[in-house]
């Protein structure tokens, strides 16, 4: 545990702290960036500055780290508005010294985090299927 902690560090101090709209929460080898907003746009431009800003989440990963796993990335939008969702953009990330595109992320209605399955309306309902299942 201390090693990750250790580890970690670095990564979990790139939120701003003078900025009440960015979070990082790290546990073990799980890192989760958290952003709010008047808007959605707002919200991912939050996301997009922690990632590529300098000494942001892609130069953590170069310096620390094998590159990120593209693959393991996810965005959810919670809102209990289906208009707001509806109009929600996928989040276009850079690497900070190049303009070329480094990868799309389009939200998705639902992930999991630590075991736990956050749904984008704020609902239980994807943990207690999950849960169910394992029952039955």
């Amino acid at each position: 545990m201390l090693l990750y902690a250790i580890y970690n560090a670095p990564l979990i101090h790139i939120a701003n702290n003078n900025n009440p709209n960015e979070h990082i929460v790290g546990f073990m080898d799980d890192t989760t960036l958290m952003a709010s907003g008047k808007d959605f746009d707002k919200a991912h431009n939050t996301l997009k500055d922690m990632m590529e800003c300098t000494n942001g989440i892609f130069e953590w990963s170069q310096t620390y780290n094998p590159p990120l796993e593209m693959n393991k990335l996810a965005l959810v939008n919670f809102t209990l508005s289906h208009e707001k969702a509806a109009v929600a953009k996928t989040l276009n990330l850079q690497s900070n010294n190049t303009t070329q595109l480094l990868h799309q992320i389009r939200a998705s209605p639902q992930t999991k985090l630590l075991g736990v399955m956050l749904n984008s309306k704020l609902t239980w309902r994807a943990q207690h299927e999950k849960v169910c299942k394992k029952v039955l």
